[in-house]
């Protein structure tokens, strides 16, 4: 059951922190993998799991959303294969990755991630797609390569600076005190750019429209909902302030779908994929 996970968390004091405040988890008991796919060694002796399939170019990259794996992309990633190479990866902590130290932030996933793909000789052209707190690391990757991504696809994506976005949403103050040191919100701010620029690069951003309901037994539910509607709005926001990276960008709401767009409605995610691909692969031909 779907849960106002982001009305929770406002009640609880900790808005935006989370950055995956537009859906419960997924149960990991849920994610059936039987073994991974290439373990690409990086520094201090780690590894990061990559399970790549198909074949062609431009080369999409899955990221999933905090707590998730390459599993969260069991039901598109088969079928991108059909049109071109697919790679979905684990963060360190998560699938078989290497343990992490609950340390990380969106930058350091980014290094790793950069380091994997060099270590497993899977190079570009990219298009990056990221799922919630993903879509973090999907920026910073553009950020970082920019010649290298030349397309890019968003599903219910995190913002930047969310935390700090979503209290001021529902009026209350900015974070502050322990909370500045989490590493999801630090991740937020990291994947701030005032000057960021896609140009003409093909985008497009997914996002959820199904209410999630309240957990049963919630205190003043007429205020969550109301608590929650505000970050949905400002979420909204944030999401067309994605797509308007590029002059090419489109933001598109999913019919009966939750957070977990991939699995709730695949077939727009794989679509959304597919078309982005396409426009790639027409440019390049130009």
């Amino acid at each position: 059951m779907r849960i106002l996970v982001a009305a929770t968390l406002v009640l609880a004091g900790f808005s935006g922190g989370a950055a995956e405040l537009r859906g419960a988890q997924i149960d990991p008991s849920d994610k059936h993998v039987a073994h991974p796919g290439t373990l690409a060694r990086i520094a201090r002796g780690k590894t990061i799991n990559l399970e790549c399939m198909g074949a062609g170019s431009p080369t999409v990259i899955l990221t999933a959303g905090l707590g998730g794996s390459s599993a969260d992309w069991s039901a598109v990633q088969p079928q991108i294969a059909r049109t071109t190479r697919v790679c979905a990866w684990d963060r360190l902590g998560s699938g078989f990755s290497s343990k992490s130290t609950g340390r990380e932030t969106a930058a350091d996933n980014t290094t790793d991630l950069i380091a994997a793909l060099k270590a497993v000789r899977v190079k570009g052209p990219y298009v990056v797609v990221g799922h919630s707190l993903g879509s973090y690391e999907s920026l910073l990757l553009k950020d970082r390569i920019p010649e290298a991504v030349v397309g890019m696809v968003l599903v219910d994506p995190s913002i930047p600076d969310q935390g700090d976005r979503l209290n001021k949403a529902v009026l209350k103050p900015p974070l502050s005190g322990k909370a500045l040191l989490n590493p999801l919100f630090i991740s937020s701010k990291q994947v701030l750019d005032p000057k960021r620029n896609y140009g003409e690069m093909p985008l497009i951003v997914l996002t959820s429209t199904k209410v999630p309901e309240l957990p049963p037994g919630t205190p003043d539910a007429v205020s969550a909902r109301a608590t929650f509607a505000a970050m949905d709005a400002e979420m909204h926001r944030g999401h067309a302030d994605l797509a308007a990276l590029s002059s090419r960008g489109v933001q598109r709401l999913v019919p009966d779908s939750g957070h977990y767009i991939q699995s709730d409605q695949p077939n727009a995610v794989i679509g959304a994929i597919r078309e982005v691909i396409s426009a790639t692969r027409d440019k390049a031909a130009k």
